[in-house]
């Protein structure tokens, strides 16, 4: 692994290089869109909940926080807190997996980890899981994640999730990253539940 010196692999893994991959700012994949409707006359409205909507002859009517808004379309763009909205629909079943990305800190020299400096995004299947990660994109560190296993939940919780604790999910990427990516320091940085 020349070209990754922090990453390893066990004598009996594989690699697969995707020379076409690429990683997205998602910030900045979420910001433009919002700037481009609102440049076309879209009215945003953010903390919001949509509690309702009603396809009617003329488009659709949408309840927002105890208001009604007309509109010729509707996008819904809810993510995991959907299900408040389509429970009406008794036919849909949902099923969300919480899991805890991590971040830790990684070695000062980089080591591989840093993005514009053969940085790369990686995917481990061990006989402990599936990992994942990205490098050092911000001074946050290394973000670590475990793609199998988290709890199982109904419904996803609208809070925020900083610094939730998860110490089943940190107790198996600290021997995951000790064996596999000895360019990542065992500190932690941060740590957040995604679904």
């Amino acid at each position: 692994m020349q070209r990754w010196p922090g990453i390893c692999c066990v004598p009996s893994h594989f690699g697969v290089f995707e020379s076409n991959a690429v990683c997205v700012d998602v910030e900045r994949a979420v910001v433009t869109p919002l700037q481009f409707a609102r440049s076309e006359g879209a009215e945003l409205i953010h903390g919001a909940r949509v509690t309702g909507y009603e396809e009617r002859s003329d488009g659709v009517s949408v309840s927002v926080n105890d208001q009604m808004f007309h509109a010729r379309q509707l996008v819904l763009a809810v993510g995991a807190l959907l299900i408040d909205l389509l429970e009406q629909f008794d036919w849909l079943k949902f099923a969300f997996s919480e899991s805890t990305c991590i971040w830790f800190e990684a070695h000062p020299e980089g080591l591989g980890f840093r993005v514009g400096y053969r940085g790369s995004l990686f995917f481990h299947e061990t006989s402990r899981g599936h990992f994942y990660g990205f490098p050092r994109i911000d001074s946050t560190g290394v973000k670590i994640a475990m793609h199998s296993g988290g709890a199982l939940v109904h419904q996803p919780q609208a809070l925020d999730h900083e610094g939730v604790k998860a110490d089943s999910e940190l107790q198996e990427c600290l021997p995951y990253s000790g064996v596999c990516l000895p360019g990542v320091m065992q500190r932690l940085r941060r740590q957040q539940v995604c679904y």
